[in-house]
């Protein structure tokens, strides 16, 4: 039997992994939980070879290293996804495919600025070094093992 253990793969152009994603609807998101998906993602993570876990709640992201689990950065949820939001939804009410759909399309705007506002936390990503690694970027989803 296959698990899935993320749900975005984001490649480089050269078609290495760097960041995995997992999508998750827990509440609350708390320390307990953050560290089990965190594992159960980083799994995948080091199997493949990408440097960065981000585990997404409805509440919030969190960034992660995938060699030492270090915590790089921690971001609000509704404040990343906002501008890609349907007027008539909220993260919290959203399902886990469409917070998913929001994350991709998140991603998406980092690295291809298709939207006139910048992308939320471009800034804190770009600090981090992150931001350049993502160049040329594709983005992998259903990711099963």
């Amino acid at each position: 039997m296959s698990k899935k253990y993320c749900d975005i793969v984001v490649l480089d152009k050269e078609d290495f992994p760097v960041l995995v994603v997992k999508v998750v609807r827990v509440r609350p998101f708390d320390e307990e939980a953050r560290f089990f998906y965190y594992q159960e993602a980083n799994k995948y993570a080091k199997r493949v070879g990408a440097e960065y876990v981000l585990i997404v709640a409805p509440s919030k992201m969190e960034l992660r290293n995938s060699s030492n689990g270090e915590v790089l950065a921690e971001f609000d949820t509704a404040t990343a996804l906002h501008p890609y939001i349907n007027k008539e939804f909220t993260v919290e009410k959203s399902s886990k495919d469409y917070i998913k759909g929001l994350v991709m399309l998140w991603l998406d705007n980092l690295v291809y600025p298709w939207k006139k506002t910048v992308p939320p936390y471009k800034e804190e990503l770009k600090a981090l070094g992150i931001l350049e690694r993502l160049g040329d970027v594709q983005l992998k989803t259903e990711v099963w093992i």
